[in-house]
Parts: structure tokens; sequence; C-alpha cells
């Protein structure tokens, strides 16, 4: 029994039917870009472990848990109902050392009046160390600027 096999060519895409659909997808992704930041990013807690080993490490440090948290921006978007959440999940890791390390207002310390409560819930065995960050050293001069540097 002989078998013929029949190769059927890959239909064509015109032109204008491939900038239809690079447009399109394009477009699609502008427009899934707003949503995946408003609805998903801004609540995105990620807990990554990494175990470190020196060789000139002094005993002292050895077993300590060092937990960084990072870039709250509280404020319109992200309120104290977040910093609860925040707060349990970092407790629960009992860090010895919980290091915050910039960004913690978005436009307005006045949010800090409201949040201080909760921001005094983090707990650690040894230390709490905050370090500040761009937009917290630009609510303090009053201007809108987004520079890097304090003035």
């Amino acid at each position: 029994m002989k078998r013929i096999l029949i190769k059927e060519e890959a239909p064509k895409i015109s032109r204008r039917e491939f900038l239809k659909l690079s447009t399109t997808l394009f477009l699609s992704a502008i427009a899934s870009t707003p949503f995946y930041s408003f609805f998903l990013e801004r609540f995105w807690i990620e807990v990554n472990s990494v175990k470190l080993s020196f060789n000139r490490l002094p005993a002292a440090f050895s077993g300590i848990k060092i937990v960084q948290i990072s870039d709250l921006h509280i404020g319109e978007f992200y309120g104290k109902s977040n910093l609860v959440e925040l707060v349990k999940k970092v407790n629960s890791l009992k860090p010895d050392i919980l290091c915050f390390t910039g960004d913690l207002v978005e436009d307005s310390v006045d949010i800090l009046n409201e949040c201080s409560p909760v921001l005094k819930q983090f707990r650690s065995n040894l230390l709490n160390l905050a370090i500040l960050g761009n937009h917290d050293y630009r609510i303090g001069t009053g201007k809108k600027s987004r520079t890097m540097s304090p003035k």
C-alpha cells in the first residue's frame, strides 16, 4: 500500500494582516501595564530566603536572620490596611534585624499620623533600622521633583 503525503503550505499572512495583528498586540501590552501596576504589583509581597556564609564572619552573627523591606510608598494607593498585612507577614518571619530601605511615603507625611501605630508594631529581636529614600527626602523639600539626591 502506497502512502501519498501531501505537503500543505502554511497560510500566508498579508502585510495588512501582519500590521493589524502587531498593532493589536502592542496596544494590548500597553493597556495591560497600568492594570498590572495598579492591581497586582503594588500588593506583591515576595519572600526570598538566602543563606549567606563568610569565612571570617564573627560567631556572634551566626544564624542571624535579616529581613529587608522597601518601597512601601504609603499614600493614596497603599494605606493602613495594606501596612497591617505587611506587619503581620514580616513579624511572622521572626527577624533578628529588620532593615527598611527607603520610600516609606509617596506624596505626604500626613499619612504617617494614621500609620505610626501600625509601624510601631514591626518587631525584631535585635534591631530595627530605617534608611530614608528619595521620596522620603523629597517630602521635606516641598518640591514635586523626582530627584534622586536630597537637597
